[in-house]
């Protein structure tokens, strides 16, 4: 991790708020995610329900034409 160029957290969960960034977080290879991830990295993972939400948000505040 450290090689990559990330910071760990080990010493204590606060130093992903508080401590030097980039964080890593090692992550808990449970299978059900794994399928649900589908390779995608967690971070593309996040993204997607992301955007639906601002296409949605979007189209929700736009003032009527």
């Amino acid at each position: 991790m450290r090689a990559a160029g990330w910071h760990s957290q080990d010493s204590g969960d606060v130093l992903a708020v508080l401590g030097p960034a980039p964080v890593g977080m090692p992550s808990n290879r449970i299978p059900r995610f794994q399928r649900c991830m589908n390779g995608r990295t967690f971070r593309e993972w996040q993204a997607e329900p992301d955007a639906r939400q601002r296409v949605h948000r979007s189209e929700t505040t736009e003032a009527p034409a």
